[in-house]
């Protein structure tokens, strides 16, 4: 499965908008202490507004920044920010937010009736931050436990103010999580996570799984996700110090190795595909099913050509001729998920 984002947030000129809610305006009034003249009347909300539907939670708020005084008075920069998830795709959530559906965020965020934005806003004004860049895989309950143990283990040496990690094994959840969303340094040390998808789209986001992905299989669906805090940090990765938060970069690093980039910062990753493999057994430990996530659709023709060193012919052609058919054993799925699902069935040995 390819990278996508799952989480955001939007943030507007708020004279590029309009505000339908009333729920998000709030008045404050500039009065003249001397006349008791009414000198200006502004709308703004310091609070947050939630819209909760069908398990589907938006986030707005408008937000005041003080820039700088001028001979004409102060100029007060004001947004507006929507943070939302890829729920808002409803039946195309497991997708992720990409290139290709971005714009119905828009739709979804206009037909909750709180605010109006244009597409030509949206898709030139719109600047982004916090974002959550996610990778899925399919891997059985027994391997998945030691793909976290595995990343637990493995983890770079922990400085103060980088938030450390936390295990979670809960009747709900399974997974780690690495450093905390508003860390100190995003650029040295993001906030990275791996969870179980499935077992999340069961309890905490049931009613939304409900709702509308009755017609899709995330059985044994897990999940790495990676944050891009800010504009610093965006920069940071791609390289370039004028890059701007806006649609095009960010949907341009689903297209990178961003996911592992950001991981392989917390965690000592083994980025070699298998270094031997012995007769016809492939050893598959939790090390090396890492490495199945992160190197594949290279792996199967790394087992090949290693292969094919030692064997004649005819044994090397029935030899590619089993490993070919692993790849075609989830009909539908990529031969990524097909390949990972049958080693992981005998995390210790399978013959192929």
């Amino acid at each position: 499965m390819s990278t996508s984002i799952d989480s955001l947030k939007l943030r507007f000129p708020l004279h590029s908008v309009e505000i339908l809610a009333d729920e998000l305006k709030e008045r404050f009034t500039d009065v003249d202490k001397e006349t008791g003249e009414i000198i200006r009347v502004e709308d703004y909300s310091p609070k947050e507004y939630l819209r909760i539907e069908n398990g589907i939670t938006t986030t707005f708020q408008t937000r005041c920044h003080n820039s700088q005084n001028t001979p004409l008075g102060r100029i007060v920069k004001r947004t507006l920010w929507i943070e939302l998830s890829a729920k808002a795709l409803q039946e195309k959530y497991l997708e992720g937010i990409t290139s290709g559906n971005y714009l119905l965020l828009l739709e979804y965020i206009n037909s909750l009736g709180i605010v109006n934005i244009t597409p030509n806003v949206f898709i030139n004004d719109t600047r982004i931050s916090d974002i959550d860049y996610k990778r899925d895989f399919k891997a059985l309950h027994s391997p998945y436990l030691e793909l976290i143990d595995y990343l637990e283990d493995n983890l770079k040496s922990t400085k103060s103010g980088d938030g450390g990690f936390e295990t979670f094994r809960e009747p709900d959840n399974t997974g780690i999580r690495i450093g905390i969303r508003p860390v100190k340094s995003p650029i040295k040390s993001p906030h990275c996570q791996v969870y179980s998808k499935c077992d999340e789209l069961k309890t905490n986001s049931k009613e939304f799984a409900q709702f509308f992905l009755k017609e899709r299989d995330y059985e044994n669906l897990r999940r790495i996700e990676v944050t891009v805090k800010n504009l610093a940090h965006l920069r940071s990765i791609t390289k370039d110090k004028r890059a701007i938060n806006d649609w095009k970069t960010v949907l341009s690093l689903c297209n990178s190795d961003i996911v592992w980039k950001l991981l392989g910062k917390r965690v000592k990753l083994n980025n070699k595909p298998m270094q031997t493999i012995q007769g016809d057994e492939l050893n598959v430990n939790d090390k090396n099913l890492l490495t199945l996530i992160i190197n594949y659709p290279t792996i199967v023709d790394q087992i090949l050509k290693e292969r094919k060193k030692d064997c004649s012919g005819k044994v090397y052609s029935n030899f590619k001729k089993k490993v070919r058919k692993l790849e075609e054993l989830q009909t539908g799925q990529s031969q990524a998920e097909a390949l990972l699902l049958d080693l992981s069935q005998n995390t210790e040995n399978t013959h192929i």
